[in-house]
């Protein structure tokens, strides 16, 4: 039942995603390009690893605090979408200070949005019964 509440959440969550991506594509005309998957520059790449270095110790102890049961899972969880939102927004500066005309940056920051949206309502709200897991 678990594997189930969690796939599902998944589907859903990467089916918007797709669908925010593609209705991004069309409003703001943005050329997306095959390298567009990777770091923007030897500077994001830095960034993103001292961010990375400095994220896994602070999950390391909301994992820690949810074990003891001091915050819920749903705290855990949703922090964690909004943590992994502060990637995007820092590919979308570097997109945006680096290759402006691409639009690029319109797709990392709808991405970040999506991340902190879904963090929030399962924070507040526990949607798909996750709170029971």
């Amino acid at each position: 039942m678990v594997i189930t509440k969690l796939l599902l959440f998944g589907a859903i969550f990467y089916c918007l995603k797709f669908v925010l991506k593609v209705v991004l594509i069309k409003i703001f005309k943005v050329k997306e390009e095959p390298y567009h998957e990777e770091f923007v520059n030897k500077k994001h790449k830095i960034i993103n690893m001292i961010i990375g270095v400095i994220i896994f110790p602070i999950l390391a102890f909301l994992f820690y605090l949810q074990h003891l049961e001091i915050i819920s899972q749903m705290l855990f969880f949703g922090l964690c979408l909004i943590i992994i939102a502060l990637f995007s927004v820092i590919e979308a500066f570097f997109w945006w200070k680096e290759e402006e005309e691409s639009r690029y940056f319109v797709l990392c920051i709808g991405e970040g949005m999506l991340f902190i949206i879904f963090g929030i309502i399962i924070w507040q709200f526990g949607i798909f019964g996750l709170t029971t897991i």
